[in-house]
């Protein structure tokens, strides 16, 4: 499924081409499943003749801003993807499409727009450019909003993470009253929008932390990190870093043991409702124990490093439970490959080069 790199790409892509264009011509395929709350005839009435006068994303919607007209809002669903006619288009990774085909297959909608920069030469003397949108499964969504932002469904989002991370108090804040599995969590769209099962996995492995361990224990920066450098390569999976879960962690149902790339096993369980890869030697479920009346405020916790030495972790939460570990000895002695690797050698993004990126 599309998450917010995927998405993000895609309204790059729209940004590029459709920017600054007019709409002059719309073609549609009738289907009340994708087409929210508008039929597919009268989309195309409302779109003709408007010009594209910028693009937007929030979580995993993004849309279309039309000068003096509605907003064309689109989700991906599970398979949907946008398309412009002579480009090659994004492969999800597993995806099959045929970057020939025009018009493509599964289409929904099919825009003409009109300008005079680069493309093809109608028989009018105009250039154009065509885009699809596709879904062979139905799960997208195409709707037409006036107040984009204000209104459902992305006012009913959570934060984005690469748009409005909020500061580490206010994430605190969200966190620490709530006990459900972390990994449910992030995948709760009215939490943070955007988020989907590869990424939560990938975000809870880079931060070493149990997918059911309580919501209380993630931290700001883990998400940020793997975010903004999944975004920064623009969503091209080929180009994240080696180390990562995300290329190992498919494998499941295969006979022979799934590991990372440093030979650790991966195992998978439900967590939140969805399969969820585990790395068992680096992801430790830990058991929690509340201490009455203790007063706690968003402090920075510590972390014992491979020598055994208390190290500070400037952005981890301190919970307001005393967390005790299962085996403090393994934690006490964890190998130096068990230790978060840096963007430069092992695909981590600092802090400071995320903000770069945004």
């Amino acid at each position: 499924m599309p998450e917010l790199p995927e998405v993000e790409r895609a309204r790059r892509l729209a940004h590029e081409e459709a920017v600054g264009k007019t709409i002059a011509a719309v073609e549609v395929q009738e289907d009340n499943i994708v087409y929210v709350n508008v039929e597919a005839s009268d989309f195309a009435k409302r779109v003709q003749g408007k010009a594209v006068v910028d693009t937007g994303r929030h979580g995993k919607h993004f849309y279309l801003l039309l000068k003096d007209g509605p907003t064309i809002l689109l989700h991906l669903g599970m398979t949907g993807n946008i398309r412009f006619e002579g480009k090659s288009c994004f492969q999800y990774r597993r995806g099959t499409e045929e970057q020939t085909v025009w018009p493509p297959k599964y289409w929904k909608f099919i825009i003409t727009f009109k300008d005079t920069g680069t493309g093809v030469i109608d028989n009018e003397g105009q250039t154009t450019c065509r885009m699809a949108f596709t879904d062979p499964r139905r799960l997208a969504r195409i709707r037409l909003v006036e107040d984009v932002l204000n209104e459902p469904p992305i006012s009913k989002l959570g934060f984005d993470p690469i748009l409005s991370m909020p500061s580490f108090e206010e994430f605190y804040m969200k966190l620490h009253k709530r006990s459900a599995p972390i990994k449910a969590l992030l995948l709760d769209q009215e939490f943070s929008a955007g988020i989907g099962n590869y990424m939560a996995d990938e975000i809870l492995y880079q931060g070493r932390i149990h997918p059911a361990q309580p919501s209380k224990t993630l931290t700001v920066d883990e998400i940020q990190d793997v975010t903004n450098f999944a975004v920064s390569v623009n969503a091209d999976y080929q180009k994240f870093p080696t180390t990562w879960l995300f290329h190992y962690r498919w494998n499941k149902g295969k006979k022979k043991k799934v590991t990372t790339h440093d030979g650790n096993e991966i195992i998978y369980e439900t967590v939140g409702g969805r399969t969820t890869a585990i790395v068992p030697a680096v992801q430790t479920l830990r058991t929690v124990t509340k201490v009455k009346n203790e007063k706690h405020s968003p402090q920075p916790a510590k972390k014992v490093n491979a020598d055994g030495v208390v190290a500070s972790r400037p952005n981890l939460i301190r919970s307001p439970h005393k967390v005790e570990m299962e085996d403090k000895a393994v934690v006490a002695k964890r190998p130096p490959e068990a230790q978060i690797p840096s963007l430069d050698e092992n695909g981590r993004l600092s802090l400071e080069a995320a903000k770069k990126v945004t």
